[in-house]
């Protein structure tokens, strides 16, 4: 969203952010306005909205806004939804997530949950002048659960700049680690979706076969303490390295400190992370679903694998092992983010509000 945002202002147009209040944060720009929350449980980890701050209605209607966005359907999305009728503006929703992946979080029967989830995404879907998805794949998975309206893929995008230019050599120096460490990377939340106890399974293999194999798992999450146990356990306490969560204009440094990138989850629909760390020049092992599929080419710039901890790890041992196959994928996994360039696809999401605000033009 903060990308498509600095797209958007270069063009030229006025962007204004609605979310959440997050404890303890201070937005560096004016253009975020903080709606109040209550957070969750531990679990989680994230507040939850409450739009209904009083004079909300009137303070974004003095605002003039010509179109609202919304990321998901709940919440502030909701909100968004009574107040673009009220104000008879074109709204676009963005389904980013397999929201049925998520419903651990929620202490109440996956199979009650399931079909409200399902239900509640196609209403909305079908009342906005315009929906986009990051995938393929999840426009068909909405179109399943009863989306009607058109559904216009539009990738997440990326300043590739921040990432051509990023070196990695002072991460590699604060970790302690040299240029005889290989090294394999995932960026994230550290929470049940991501997978991440296979990920140790598969680091536990390799390092058996190749000492100089080292796993940074980069961020934070309701499973960062069980999942440091486990890796102690398992006896990866010198090979698996936790920096917890950075700055995310710190990312770059960590990605171009890579050999690869690799992932175990089975719920990502576009992951930037995994975008991210191509445009570093960093080649992908993750297992083939349909987010890695659509933006990993098997055999160019990355590996998909079988949904097991041990074709994870025969794929990463393949490049350990290899060098020469390291930097042949590391040069197409640069070539391959230009597709996931801000400008490509700040351009698609113009092109999508255009068709919105003409759709309400044309319905009055």
């Amino acid at each position: 969203m903060e990308a498509l945002r600095s797209f958007l202002e270069s063009e030229g147009h006025e962007v204004i952010i609605f979310a959440p209040y997050y404890p303890g944060h201070r937005d560096s720009a004016g253009v975020v306005h903080r709606f109040p929350s209550v957070t969750l449980p531990a679990k989680m980890r994230f507040p939850l909205p409450l739009p209904i701050a009083p004079g909300m209605y009137r303070r974004i209607a003095a605002l003039g806004i010509d179109l609202f966005h919304t990321h998901h359907p709940f919440a502030m999305g909701a909100a968004a939804l009574r107040i673009a009728r009220r104000l008879r503006r074109p709204l676009v929703t963005t389904i980013h997530t397999q929201y049925e992946q998520y419903l651990h979080y929620i202490p109440l029967p996956g199979s009650l949950l399931r079909p409200t989830v399902r239900w509640s995404v196609a209403r909305y879907c079908n009342t906005c002048q315009a929906v986009t998805t990051p995938a393929a794949g999840m426009a068909e998975v909405i179109r399943n659960y009863g989306v009607r309206a058109e559904v216009t893929v539009v990738p997440n995008g990326i300043d590739l700049r921040r990432y051509r230019g990023a070196t990695g050599e002072g991460v590699r120096s604060n970790l302690g680690l040299d240029k005889r460490h290989t090294i394999g990377l995932f960026t994230g939340r550290i929470a049940p979706e991501k997978n991440l106890p296979a990920l140790l399974k598969a680091a536990r293999l390799v390092a058996d076969q190749h000492q100089e194999f080292r796993l940074i798992l980069l961020g934070d999450g309701p499973d960062l303490p069980a999942l440091r146990r486990q890796a102690e356990a398992m006896g990866l306490a010198e090979i698996v390295l936790f920096p917890g969560a950075v700055p995310h204009e710190d990312v770059a440094p960590f990605c171009a400190a890579a050999d690869l990138f690799v992932t175990a989850s089975t719920t990502e629909v576009n992951p930037t992370s995994v975008i991210e760390a191509m445009a570093a020049g960093t080649p992908v092992v993750a297992y083939d679903t349909f987010g890695a599929r659509e933006i990993v080419r098997p055999g160019a710039d990355g590996i998909l694998t079988e949904h097991t901890p041990e074709a994870l790890a025969s794929a990463i041992c393949q490049l350990v092992a290899s060098r020469d196959t390291l930097s042949r994928l590391s040069e197409a996994a640069t070539r391959g983010a230009e597709r996931f360039s801000l400008e490509t696809t700040g351009r698609q999401m113009m092109a999508v509000y255009q068709q919105a605000i003409e759709r309400m033009q044309r319905a009055r």
